[in-house]
C-alpha cells in the first residue's frame, strides 16, 4: 500500500491509500492506486493519486479540507509521484508542484 506524510499545523499527517489518518478522503474513486502524494500548508492539503490503467498510468490531484473535485493531470508519464506546495507571495497564493517518478 502506498503512503505519504506531511506536517500540517505542527502535526504529522499520514495518508495510506485513501485514508488520511483514519478518515477516508471523500470521493476517492480509484480502485488501482499505485502511489499517493501529500503536501500541507496550514489547514490546506494537496493529495496526489497515481493509478494504474490499461494503457499506463494516470494521476489526479485534489485539495482539502473542503475537497474540491479531482483534476486529472494531462500527459502524466510516471508510475509514482510526489507533490510539494509553496506560497508565492501569500499563503492564499499557493503553487502545487507535481513530480512524476
Amino acid at each position: 500500500m502506498s503512503a505519504a506524510i506531511a506536517v500540517r499545523r505542527g502535526k504529522v499527517v499520514v495518508l495510506r491509500g485513501d485514508r488520511l489518518q483514519g478518515e477516508t478522503i471523500p470521493g476517492w474513486r480509484f480502485r488501482h492506486t499505485v502511489d499517493v502524494g501529500l503536501a500541507a500548508d496550514g489547514d490546506r492539503l494537496v493529495v496526489l493519486a497515481v493509478v494504474a490503467r490499461a494503457r499506463g498510468h494516470a494521476a489526479f490531484v485534489r485539495t482539502g479540507p473542503d475537497w474540491g473535485p479531482w483534476t486529472q493531470i494531462p500527459g502524466w508519464k510516471g508510475a509514482a509521484g510526489d507533490v510539494a506546495i509553496r506560497a508565492e507571495r501569500s499563503p492564499a497564493d499557493l503553487a502545487a508542484h507535481l513530480i512524476a517518478r
